[in-house]
């Protein structure tokens, strides 16, 4: 299994550390990933009468131009290939590609790419379980969502929400998703998020969905560094860390929660 998810992120801060972008930009990237990696085969219960907290995240990026929002967030569509090719299990997480339309999105989460399968115990009982997931890592809002279409807000808020299934009629044709999971990594200027959404959007609990990471000033870094230091550097860090994605992927059933954080 993975060493721990706190040295998956320790690892990607040293790994991402000569990158040209801040610090909480690279944290809540390597959150995201995890996010991605744990899809719907972990949760936390709370109490009997609250549904099941699966780990799925909405973040945005926020800053000028010229920050690194983008190197973040490919950083992470990088490492997500790069577990993709050396998995042993098929793909652990298919990235969404560069827009997101409602009949797209939809039409991806439905179909058997997006499909993953897992097993996990329950008391005595081995139980087997699917579910369809999507991360979208896309390093501008504009490039995402070129126009305002009133039908993906809510449909996104639907599937933040984790019901058993998403059910629509596309076309005329119904379309069902069992246990839907999507992970949204996008970047976004601070003065473009009400030109991509008229104001009745942030009415209707999409930004409550959403944790904005805010930068404002660039992080100026050597492109070029002398041998010495670039052979101090750990130089299977990349492989290590796609690994320890794997096994996060692998992880399967609900997390045991201590007082503290119950607390």
């Amino acid at each position: 299994m993975a060493r721990n998810l706190p040295d998956f992120i320790n690892g990607w801060l040293e790994y991402t550390e000569p990158l040209p972008t801040p610090l909480i930009f690279r944290i809540w990237s390597a959150i995201g990933a995890m996010s991605c990696a744990l899809g719907r085969r972990v949760w936390i219960k709370t109490n009997s009468r609250m549904p099941l907290c699966f780990p799925n995240l909405f973040l945005m990026l926020v800053a000028p131009p010229g920050i690194g929002k983008d190197v973040s967030i490919n950083k992470v569509a990088d490492l997500i290939i790069t577990a993709n090719a050396i998995s042993k299990n098929g793909i652990v997480a298919r990235l969404g590609g560069e827009s997101i339309s409602p009949k797209g999105l939809v039409d991806k989460l439905a179909d058997n790419a997006s499909k993953q399968t897992f097993t996990y115990r329950r008391g005595h009982e081995q139980v087997t379980a699917e579910f369809h997931s999507l991360t979208f890592c896309i390093g501008e809002l504009g490039t995402a969502i070129p126009e305002y279409d009133p039908r993906l807000i809510p449909l996104l808020n639907d599937l933040y929400n984790n019901k058993p299934a998403y059910e629509d009629a596309i076309r005329g044709i119904e379309v069902r998703v069992p246990a839907p999971h999507l992970t949204l990594i996008l970047g976004n200027q601070p003065n473009t998020l009400a030109e991509v959404f008229p104001e009745r959007t942030f009415r209707m609990g999409f930004t409550s969905r959403i944790i904005f990471v805010y930068a404002h000033h660039p992080v100026i870094k050597d492109l070029y560094v002398d041998e010495e230091i670039e052979l101090s550097w750990d130089q299977s860090l990349e492989q290590k860390l796609a690994e320890d994605f794997c096994d996060m992927a692998s992880m399967a059933g609900p997390f045991k929660v201590t007082p503290e954080t119950k607390k």
